[in-house]
């Protein structure tokens, strides 16, 4: 029987927003557990995300182009996160903003908790329309922040009873089961499929004068404009290189890139 205080134990999409909402608790006086989720699903492969991620496994090993050390492979199976969540007593409570992979997080949450439906609630971050370099700035750069005790107390007041566990669990069903590798992005509240080379235009755009320009410089301009991770990215442009519609000299260590690009195809005009 739970006591009439209601006691929660907390999930977030990642380690950033686990670190954010720990702050959080502690400015609205709670003692309570947060466990953060160890992959992004906006990005890749689904079909085994829940078993065994074999396919998460391959598909960080190509976005790093490297090898993961094998600790880091066998967190991708998160089977052991919810079985200590299901286990629990505790009411579940979801954290999430207005970004595909946290959006993911909570349908594929929901799906765990199919069948425990009455300990799910959640915090729903929705879009600001806050203005960002004079434009409204993209929702995925709403995160779960909190400045004071003020705004903990007003997040927290938004919490609810997700009323809609199955409905959840049947949409990362159906995202699970598409197959091929996709960005998924929001478009409202809809997550939309786009192909991994869908932004590769614009990565050409950013050195398309010809003259050689820093690696990073060309990733920033992209992931300012676009919820993807730095690792798909330089991805991408490896590719590029690979491809020849890029060319590349030196190389940065430490993101396994070039260290300078430009478009072959400027240069070649």
């Amino acid at each position: 029987m739970r006591s009439s205080t209601r006691k929660f134990v907390h999930l977030t999409s990642g380690e950033a927003a686990a670190e954010v909402i720990s702050e959080t608790l502690k400015l609205l006086g709670r003692d309570e557990p947060v466990l953060a989720m160890r992959d992004d699903y906006a990005e890749g492969p689904l079909r085994d995300a829940d078993d065994g991620a074999a396919s998460r496994v391959e598909w960080w090993t190509k976005l790093r182009g490297a090898p993961l050390e094998p600790d880091e492979a066998r967190r991708f199976d998160d089977a052991d996160l919810w079985a200590q969540v299901r286990a629990g007593d505790e009411d579940v409570l979801l954290w999430h903003g207005p970004h595909a992979m946290e959006r993911i997080f909570a349908l594929r949450a929901c799906w765990r908790l199919r069948d425990q439906p009455e300990r799910v609630h959640e915090v729903a971050v929705m879009a600001s329309g806050a203005s960002w370099g004079g434009v409204e700035r993209p929702a995925f750069y709403d995160a779960i922040t909190v400045a004071d005790a003020q705004e903990a107390a007003a997040a927290w007041n938004r919490r609810a009873k997700v009323v809609d566990v199955d409905d959840r669990a049947r949409r990362w069903e159906e995202l699970r089961a598409r197959e091929g590798e996709w960005i998924r992005v929001l478009d409202g509240e809809a997550i939309v499929h786009l192909p991994v080379t869908a932004f590769d235009e614009e990565l050409l755009v950013v050195c398309k004068n010809g003259d050689w320009t820093n690696a990073r410089r060309v990733l920033g301009a992209l992931l300012a404009d676009h919820p993807m991770s730095p690792e798909l990215v330089c991805w991408r442009v490896r590719e590029l290189v690979r491809a020849g519609v890029m060319e590349g000299r030196g190389h940065d260590d430490a993101m396994n890139l070039p260290r300078e690009v430009r478009s072959a195809d400027a240069v070649e005009r």
